[in-house]
């Protein structure tokens, strides 16, 4: 019968020895925080932050940024957009 080599059997040794010392992940927690993750509706910002808006329907005026967006909802709103990504693009071509 043929024998295991020693230094196989040591390897193998040291790295169950390895893993074994290793922190057990923390499911379902925040490891640094010690609190509970948040959801991705959580994490999510507010319609306000979201960079690809295209128009200010909904958004509170105290909410709105500094980009220049249509505030009425609808076809205008629609039509008035483009305008403004039209704009947009006219100022990132000078």
């Amino acid at each position: 019968m043929r024998r295991t080599p020693p230094l196989a059997v040591a390897g193998v040794l040291a790295m169950v020895l390895s893993f074994l010392s290793l922190p057990a992940p923390v499911y379902g927690q925040d490891a640094e925080a010690g609190t509970a993750p948040k959801t991705a509706k959580e994490r999510q910002a507010g319609k306000a932050f979201d960079p690809q808006r295209v128009n200010d329907c909904k958004v509170p005026p105290e909410l709105r940024g500094d980009n220049a967006r249509p505030a009425d909802c609808g076809q205008k709103a629609k039509a008035a957009a483009q305008e403004v990504e039209a704009d947009t693009a006219r100022k990132s071509d000078n």
